[in-house]
């Protein structure tokens, strides 16, 4: 029977490769990045992901077996290997939710493939971006039939690959020989085939023909997205393929070294890999910062870890007010919940944390025992090395003082429209006051915006304004002291 309304939402792997006791979450729909350094497991995550199906029944799709992408060797059997997919799927009227697949190699990789559910899964791997002339064995003419490729799919591959490239194609072909089929354009009256085409460019058609061909609920994996692409192709060529995913439920997954991603994080949901001497841990969204510390050493004796650039300028304040600004790093490190996953990968790398402190904004994860129960998470065991690293962390989490029912930013604006009499002839108070209603993370971005200031500059602005509240010394009372104790501690 065929499947519909497939997703997988999660992947659980206790052991592949070099992964070890790491969770991967996907987009559903939409994109998924996941990044990492080399030798971080990004395309053993994508192998395993495109062998958890199989084809539908049209005769047309390959097969992805673990053997394509595991093959035993005399240094790896693979055995031990394990690793849950958590999806849903529809079968018939029944729809399944949260179903755990799990796939272990004993000896033979289980389940068996024929048991497992039906999807239309295409992966494009490394050897996609050879040009075609480098696979053509002839060094004399090739000759080839030329077929224009008509109708809405042609159509819609034609026009956005157009704008991916920043060019016009007035043309789209198939051109076949005796034992080859590649592609063709045509560009301002030049007339040319994948046998001439850039590597970048030839691959952006492949990419697009995988993901415009699809139907519903198909899974659509790439391995290195970004190579052989300007960064203002990939950006491009992301909005696209992110716009058709949410049209026809597609979950796309991808790898990529591109910084390119940090700049979409609206569109695209990023895995970051990192791998420890004792474990493989997994970030949401964050900062090449980040990685850098985690990976490398400390350039400054004071840390702050934040959420975000509003928070990164709020403890940047408090450190000048402190007087120890030149002292500190504030290093951003994303989502919140990376907050315990940035504290654990230190600490599993061995770096000291003593003169670092990991903030949260204080509108989630609030009570004790969330704090505990996230950094349980990442720092398992039940020796007593595993208990001191848990109380460790514990003990480096810190949170602001937010009001309940308050985001960061509207906190912020409530400062502002709330400061005495003496400010009401500042810009600044009087922008503010005229915000009646606006997205609760949005406020600081419209005061911003009605100033017509950069953002930097105008977070700065902004930030030391509501520092004249009578509410800030409170709002921002755990930094303050855990600075002033540093600097006491370290004469600073």
């Amino acid at each position: 029977m065929q499947h519909s309304q497939q997703s997988i939402k999660r992947m659980d792997i206790e052991l592949l490769k070099n992964l070890r006791d790491v969770s991967v979450e996907f987009a559903t729909p939409g994109l998924t990045a996941i990044m990492g350094v080399n030798g971080s497991g990004k395309s053993t995550i994508l192998h395993a992901l495109a062998c958890c199906y199989k084809p539908l029944q049209d005769g047309e799709r390959e097969d992805y077996k673990f053997s394509m992408f595991f093959t035993p060797n005399p240094d790896s059997l693979w055995r031990g290997s394990r690793f849950t997919m958590v999806h849903d799927y529809r079968q018939g009227q029944q729809f399944y939710e949260n179903q755990q697949e799990v796939f272990t190699k004993p000896d033979r990789w289980s389940p068996k493939y024929s048991r497992r559910i039906s999807r239309h899964v295409i992966f494009l791997g490394i050897r996609t971006c050879a040009p075609a002339i480098e696979l053509e064995s002839k060094s004399t003419f090739i000759h080839y039939g030329t077929t224009p490729r008509t109708g809405d799919l042609a159509s819609q591959i034609r026009i956005h690959a157009g704008q991916i490239m920043n060019r016009e194609y007035d043309l789209f072909n198939d051109h076949r020989t005796t034992r080859s089929r590649f592609i063709g354009v045509r560009h301002q009256e030049v007339k040319y085939s994948a046998l001439s085409m850039g590597a970048g460019e030839q691959r952006i058609f492949k990419i697009l023909e995988a993901i415009f061909g699809a139907p519903r609920n198909a899974l659509i994996i790439i391995d290195e997205i970004d190579l052989l692409l300007h960064p203002s192709a990939l950006k491009r060529l992301l909005v696209v393929i992110y716009n058709r995913a949410i049209d026809k439920n597609i979950q796309i997954v991808f790898s990529t070294h591109s910084p390119v991603l940090f700049e979409m994080i609206d569109i695209v949901k990023t895995q970051h890999i990192i791998q420890t001497p004792n474990r493989t841990l997994r970030l949401d969204f964050t900062t090449p910062d980040i990685i850098y510390r985690i990976t490398g050493e400390s350039i400054k004796p004071l840390e702050l870890y934040v959420e975000d650039p509003l928070a990164k300028t709020i403890v940047q304040h408090v450190a000048r007010e402190v007087g120890i600004l030149s002292n500190v790093q504030a290093i951003p490190y994303g989502a919140a919940i990376n907050c315990f996953t940035v504290v654990a990968g230190l600490l599993l790398s061995g770096h000291e944390i003593n003169n670092s402190l990991f903030i949260l904004d204080g509108d989630r994860y609030t009570s004790n025992q969330e704090k505990i129960n996230h950094v349980n998470e990442v720092l398992t065991g039940n020796d007593q090395t595993s208990t001191e690293l848990r109380n460790r962390a514990l003990r480096g989490i810190v949170q602001l003082n937010l009001p309940p029912d308050y985001a960061p930013e509207k906190y912020i604006w409530h400062m502002i429209c709330n400061l005495p009499d003496e400010f009401n002839q500042e810009e600044i108070k009087q922008i503010a006051q005229n915000i009646e209603n606006t997205g609760s993370h949005d406020y600081v971005n419209e005061v911003i915006n009605r100033l017509g200031l950069d953002y930097q500059v105008g977070l700065s602005q902004v930030v030391s304004f509501a520092a004249n509240s009578c509410e800030w010394s409170e709002y921002v009372r755990p930094v303050r002291e855990w600075l002033i104790a540093k600097k006491e501690e370290l004469h600073l």
